[in-house]
């Protein structure tokens, strides 16, 4: 799979839920385990206190965005229609954004709710991923304006 596109997600849990809850509540699920063992559907899970995972690589297929093929999945562990995401989580989903856009040339950073009929990533976190496309798109526009001119 070549990663075009990035989906934010929420685990629509506490902040309490562990790496564990989810692995086990995926193999329920799914049962569609990944090349690094786990069962987890999201490529990456980010903890309130930041910490990362990786639950599948990059270029495999997951379960979190039907159709899959493409989208690498990002998700926060807590329900943010009811709470705000935590510091931690939002500047490292920043600095992995940042890095997979780079690597792998993507330009489109989507909320769940973008591609499937969900609430997720809860209207909390959703405001963010919003940010991703300004970003983007200032980003797009100002090397467009600093590409120098060729007199034709």
């Amino acid at each position: 799979m070549i990663p075009t596109k990035i989906v934010i997600h929420h685990s629509a849990s506490s902040f309490n839920t562990t790496i564990d809850d989810i692995n086990a509540w995926h193999k329920l699920k799914f049962n569609f385990p990944s090349s690094l063992g786990s069962h987890v559907g999201y490529h990456m899970v980010i903890m309130p206190d930041g910490k990362l995972y990786q639950c599948r690589r990059e270029n495999e297929v997951g379960a979190h965005s039907i159709p899959n093929d493409g989208k690498i999945g990002i998700c926060l562990v807590g329900n943010f229609m009811t709470s705000e995401p935590k510091d931690a989580q939002l500047n490292k989903l920043y600095e992995i954004v940042e890095h997979l856009k780079k690597t792998y040339n993507i330009s489109e950073v989507w909320g769940h709710r973008d591609c499937n009929k969900t609430e997720c990533p809860g209207d909390n976190l959703y405001k963010y991923t919003k940010l991703f496309t300004k970003i983007n798109w200032l980003q797009r526009l100002i090397q467009k304006l600093l590409k120098p001119r060729t007199n034709a």
